[in-house]
């Protein structure tokens, strides 16, 4: 498993970052990839707990939505959209309303999300912005990992994630503090404790995002979201953290940065 990891690590984050550091239709498409396999995983999770999903018309919308960002649609129409259309189908097939309400969320999770992704690789800083945002994610879920195997001990919540520890998590936690603050003096150069301040809630994000996948996974009785990925399972089980973490970037900079 570890190897299978490792593996799929060292093939794909060159190509990640290539596609990052050239930017533009390369990103776009990639994260609109990103998307459309994120919301076929999604959707077959509401499938799977006996949940009437338009999965085709979901995917469709969803990868529409990142390939159109660029052509001045605004996102709150182009959701709005979505919502009626989602809702003539709700009426059309007598969907129960849990089935509306889940098939809408499904777009926010996902689409919306990981729109970000496409947003910072805009903005000024753009690539190392979006390898920041990557370092949160993956930075926390690693030291977490190896932490958590290495010391865990106190269970963090059984109920959700039953081998996620305090230990794992603190250490996911310090890891990332220490990465991203050496990241930050080397390359972007912001005031130290904003930046502080934003790595600790990202960090604590992004462990919040992948305790909501596993939920939301526990909620339909799946294992893994997909299989797409070798050693790390779907879309959803890699990028959950991601979820939380580029939105929350892209806001701080906005705010704080520019």
């Amino acid at each position: 498993m570890l190897f299978n990891r490792v593996l799929t690590s060292v093939i794909a984050i060159p190509l990640l970052l290539l596609a990052m550091w050239v930017g533009g239709w390369w990103w776009q498409i990639l994260v609109a990839l990103i998307v459309l396999f994120g919301l076929k995983e999604y959707t077959g999770l509401l499938v799977a707990k006996g949940l009437e999903s338009p999965r085709y018309l979901i995917v469709i919308l969803g990868t529409l939505y990142i390939l159109l960002l660029n052509f001045g649609i605004n996102p709150a129409v182009m959701f709005l959209v979505l919502c009626i259309v989602l809702v003539f189908w709700a009426l059309l097939k007598a969907a129960p309303f849990v089935a509306l309400v889940m098939n809408i969320f499904g777009f926010l999770y996902v689409a919306l999300a990981f729109s970000y992704l496409v947003y910072l690789r805009e903005a000024p800083q753009g690539f190392l912005l979006v390898v920041a945002a990557f370092l949160l994610s993956w930075i926390t879920d690693t030291f977490a990992y190896f932490v958590g195997v290495g010391l865990g001990k106190h269970k963090l919540i059984p109920v959700i994630s039953p081998n996620k520890t305090w230990e794992g998590s603190i250490g996911g936690l310090l890891g990332c503090l220490v990465v991203l603050l050496i990241y930050n003096q080397l390359l972007l150069h912001w005031p130290f404790w904003p930046t502080f301040v934003l790595v600790l809630i990202g960090s604590c994000l992004a462990q919040m995002g992948d305790l909501l996948e596993s939920a939301l996974k526990r909620w339909t009785g799946v294992k893994d979201a997909g299989h797409i990925i070798l050693g790390h399972g779907g879309i959803l089980d890699r990028f959950d953290s991601m979820i939380m973490v580029a939105p929350l970037l892209y806001y701080f900079y906005s705010l704080f940065i520019l």
